[in-house]
């Protein structure tokens, strides 16, 4: 994926972009499913402790306010972010158990 630019965005519905975006460390993958999507009809489906990791970076050098927005359905989502390529991560946030 490279550098992205901010604004980074990603709806889960092209399945080919958004799987190559994202690196599935675990038993995530793509699905689709009526009624099952917050929009859409397509989801990343993942199990407990599973992990999705950016395929790139996002460049957020000129951006004023950065933020991240999702919908979890159950569950929470735990958000880390990195300032050196990978080499250290630090947890920036998470979501509220439903």
């Amino acid at each position: 994926m490279g550098v992205a630019s901010y604004p980074f965005f990603d709806d889960v519905e092209d399945g080919a972009a958004t799987e190559a975006r994202w690196v599935e460390q675990t038993s995530a993958r793509v699905e689709t499913g009526e009624g099952v999507a917050h929009s859409g009809t397509h989801v990343w489906t993942l199990a407990q402790q599973d992990v999705l990791t950016l395929a790139g970076s996002v460049d957020l050098s000129g951006a004023e306010n950065p933020y991240v927005s999702l919908w979890a359905d159950a569950g929470y989502v735990t958000l880390f972010a990195s300032v050196d390529d990978g080499a250290t991560w630090r947890s920036v946030g998470r979501t509220a158990s439903p």
